[in-house]
């Protein structure tokens, strides 16, 4: 394909395609940016647009494909490399430093100093409140950063780029922790670099946000360029173009991977959650799972659903709301009254939380149940080992040994091995979060499988997922979040792949069929 020489670019990247062993994050994806252009990213979850950015800034080396630098072909090494070649990038996770000041923050790694070495603070602080000023921020530079909320980090981190005055700024999800006041306010900054020359690169899941200050859109699907489209129309007709891109034909095979759903859900309602609270985080969460039912939580980044479901199971606190378990009120919820009450989660974070590393699989099966294995004090081994033999066994868990350290097994293996941990401890009541991320196809088959019959047996099935073949394979109810609230709740007759995208990025609450 020829390129482009015009000046009109100031930066092209020509089929771009990374792959992750088999798996190929970006195939083939052509991108412009145009000077003076605020050019917005589109796609659902998993669609590899925080993947180009990365390749963009030099984090990612390892991919297909050529990047042009106004017409002229470049490579960008790291991320100080795209730096110096005038790129400035503001990542989903913050990349500031709470310990120190604000104007440190914004000149890290570029503090001026003196001819013997010793820094200008009267300089660093009158240059960094000229940054802050010009994108309307009126802090104290010398405040230490931890002082300042989320949102002014954010702004902080927006003025780093702007004191390098890169020509080309590339924004991953800039808006995720802001309130709608602090949107607004950072929307205009995006409108000034473009009113003085700057290009953006501008990545959103809110179309609102897209369609007030973008110039044209770039849509991707599965890593795939769907197209790109200057915006002219700035309706709602226009966000529903935009969601069709996203979503595009539903797969066919869908229900290949997915067991039949259990028919005989009881009417018995186990777990009931009524305007469940955590300020800042999540507000009025409310929702009731019936024994034998599957219900899915889904949303984008950032919609807060695995804080609901901490919160439920008492890993996180500071919460308020309430929480019944078989008609039981827990009056205050910590883990151990969860586990009491018939309560198990898998946790999202396996190699953080859902195992110890270096202990053997025997040992993190019975983690949940370790008062099971012992007499007085002393570990009954026959037992312990007979019981994780059963569920190695169950599970088809595939180990040379339950001596082995569980660390030794791959993802869906251990991810077998968590469930087991909770399955020995036979709750009623089971959270699944992201079950089926990080492990091969085979390892979800059989996740999916086990979550069914767990369902068929009269267990009430919790899941967090943003796959959406698994929402849809998966649920008897779907609940949408959107930012820490539901805005959407879909009985098993009304759960299909467009409904739930335009419930994701149309933030608008449709009622559904609780019952």
């Amino acid at each position: 394909m020829s390129v482009n020489q015009s000046s009109e670019y100031a930066f092209e990247a020509r089929n771009i395609t990374m792959r992750y062993g088999m798996a190929e994050a970006l195939k083939d994806v052509d991108f412009s940016l145009k000077k003076g252009e605020i050019h917005a990213l589109l796609g659902a979850n998993g669609a590899g647009k925080s993947t180009l950015l990365k390749i963009f800034d030099g984090i990612i080396q390892n991919y297909e494909g050529s990047l042009y630098l106004n017409g002229k072909k470049t490579t960008i090494t790291n991320a100080n490399d795209a730096q110096m070649k005038g790129l400035g990038m503001v990542h989903q996770e913050l990349s500031v430093f709470p310990n120190i000041t604000v104007a440190e923050n914004i000149f890290v790694n570029r503090l001026p100093k003196s001819a013997v070495g010793t820094v200008l603070w009267k300089k660093l602080y009158r240059d960094s409140k000229a940054v802050l000023e010009s994108i309307g921020m009126d802090i104290d530079p010398a405040m230490l950063l931890a002082r300042l909320s989320v949102a002014d980090r954010q702004m902080v981190e927006i003025a780093r780029i702007v004191s390098m005055k890169a020509p080309i700024i590339l924004l991953d999800e800039p808006t995720s922790a802001l309130s709608k006041v602090e949107i607004d306010r950072l929307l205009e900054v995006i409108i000034q670099f473009r009113n003085e020359g700057k290009s953006v690169v501008f990545i959103t899941h809110k179309l609102e946000e897209i369609l007030k200050v973008s110039d044209r859109v770039t849509v991707l699907r599965d890593g795939k360029l769907v197209k790109t489209i200057e915006v002219t129309d700035r309706s709602d007709n226009a966000k529903e173009d935009l969601i069709s891109s996203m979503i595009g034909a539903e797969k066919s095979n869908i229900g290949d991977m997915f067991p039949p759903k259990n028919t005989h859900i009881s009417d018995d309602i186990v777990l009931e959650v009524e305007r469940l609270t955590r300020e800042g985080v999540f507000k009025d969460v409310s929702f009731k799972i019936r024994r034998g039912e599957v219900c899915v939580f889904t949303g984008l980044k950032g919609a807060k659903r695995t804080e609901v479901m901490r919160a439920l199971f008492g890993v996180d606190k500071n919460t308020r709301g309430t929480v019944r378990v078989k008609g039981t009120e827990l009056r205050r919820i910590s883990i151990r009254r969860s586990i009491r009450y018939g309560m198990g989660m898998v946790t999202e974070d396996r190699k953080g939380e859902g195992i110890v590393a270096m202990m053997s699989v025997k040992h993190n099966i019975a983690l949940s149940t370790i008062n099971d294995c012992t007499r007085f004090g002393f570990i009954k081994k026959a037992f312990l080992n007979r019981k994780a033999n059963d569920y190695v066994q169950k599970l088809s868990i595939k180990t040379p040994s339950i001596d082995l350290p569980i660390s030794a097994l791959s993802g869906g293996n251990q991810q077998k091995v968590i469930l087991s941990k909770w399955l020995a401890a036979k709750p009623e009541i089971l959270i699944f979060d992201e079950p089926t991320r990080g492990i091969d196809v085979g390892s979800k088959i059989e996740i999916y499988r086990l979550i069914q019959q767990l369902a068929e047996d009269g267990t009430a099935i919790l899941v967090v997922s943003s796959e959406l073949p698994e929402v849809i394979g998966l649920a008897d109810r779907v609940y949408v979040m959107s930012e820490g609230e539901i805005v959407g709740e879909l009985s098993e007759d009304e759960i299909n792949g467009d409904t739930i995208m335009r419930l994701m990025f149309s933030h608008k609450t449709v009622a559904g069929g609780q019952n």
